[in-house]
C-alpha cells in the first residue's frame, strides 16, 4: 500500500512539475506575441528590392506601436503615435492572411527562435503578408516617375520636385538599364504618369528601382497597409535606419 501511494505520490508531483512548465512556456509565448505584435517585429528580407539600403538576407526590426499594431492580421488595431512619414523605410502588408496561419506562423518563430517562419519562402515574395519598401509620396501628394526617379508635388506646391531634393533621409535609388527596344511608354520602363494620392493614401518604391514590386505595380496603398517604420538592421552589419 506504501509503495502505491509512494508511486502515485512521485507521478503526481512529475504531472505537476510538467503543468508548470506548459504554464512558463505558454506564458514565454504570450510576452513574445504581444513583444512582435505591438513593441518590436523581427524579419528577414528575402529579396533584392531595397539594396543597396538593405541586403537580401539581412534581419531588420521594425515597431509597430509607432503606427498602431494590428492583432494576427485582423482588422483590430491599437492606436499609434503617429502618421507614416515620406522617406520612411516601412513593412507593409498587401495581403492581409489567415488568422490561423498568423497565429501558427507566431508559433514557429517563438520555437525556431525566429529563424523559420511560414511566410519566409520564395514563392510568397509577390503575395506574402509583409513587403519592406520606402515612401515617397503621403496622402495629398502627386507623384510621377522619369527615368525611375521619383518627382513629388506636394499639396502646397504648384511645381514638381525631385525626390532627393524633397526627402532629407539619405538613401541612393539604384536605376535599372532598358533593353535597347524597349521603349519608355511601355510597361516597367522607369517612367510612369503622374498619380494624386487620395486620403490617408500611400505611394511606396523599390530602392532597387529594377524591382517594380511597388506602387508602380500595385498601386497607392491605404494607411492600413503599412504596418511600422523599420528602426534597425543587422546580420549582416549593424545600422539604424
Amino acid at each position: 500500500m506504501r509503495r502505491r501511494y509512494s508511486t502515485y505520490r512521485d507521478q503526481n508531483r512529475k504531472s505537476k512539475k510538467i503543468l508548470k512548465v506548459i504554464k512558463y512556456i505558454f506564458f514565454l509565448f504570450i510576452l513574445y506575441t504581444f513583444v512582435s505584435v505591438f513593441l518590436i517585429s523581427s524579419y528577414i528580407m528575402n529579396s533584392s528590392s531595397m539594396e543597396p539600403a538593405l541586403k537580401e538576407g539581412q534581419r531588420i526590426l521594425a515597431t509597430p506601436v509607432v503606427f498602431g499594431g494590428r492583432i494576427f492580421g485582423t482588422s483590430m488595431k491599437a492606436p499609434g503615435f503617429r502618421t507614416p512619414g515620406r522617406g520612411e523605410i516601412v513593412v507593409i502588408s498587401r495581403n492581409q492572411s489567415p488568422v490561423l496561419r498568423t497565429l501558427l506562423d507566431s508559433i514557429v518563430r517563438f520555437f525556431t527562435l525566429q529563424r523559420k517562419t511560414l511566410f519566409n519562402s520564395e514563392k510568397d515574395i509577390w503575395k506574402g503578408p509583409v513587403a519592406v519598401k520606402r515612401i515617397i509620396g503621403i496622402p495629398g501628394d502627386v507623384v510621377k516617375i522619369e527615368n525611375y526617379t521619383a518627382y513629388i508635388k506636394t499639396p502646397d506646391s504648384s511645381s514638381f520636385v525631385c525626390e532627393k531634393d524633397l526627402i532629407l533621409k539619405k538613401y541612393k535609388p539604384e536605376k535599372g538599364i532598358l533593353p535597347v527596344e524597349w521603349k519608355e511608354n511601355m510597361p516597367f520602363s522607369g517612367t510612369m504618369e503622374a498619380v494624386k494620392l487620395g486620403d490617408n493614401e500611400y505611394f511606396v518604391l523599390n530602392d532597387n528601382r529594377t524591382d517594380v514590386n511597388d506602387s508602380r505595380l500595385f498601386g497607392p496603398l491605404p494607411v492600413s497597409s503599412v504596418k511600422a517604420p523599420v528602426f534597425l538592421s543587422y546580420l549582416p552589419g549593424f545600422s539604424f535606419k
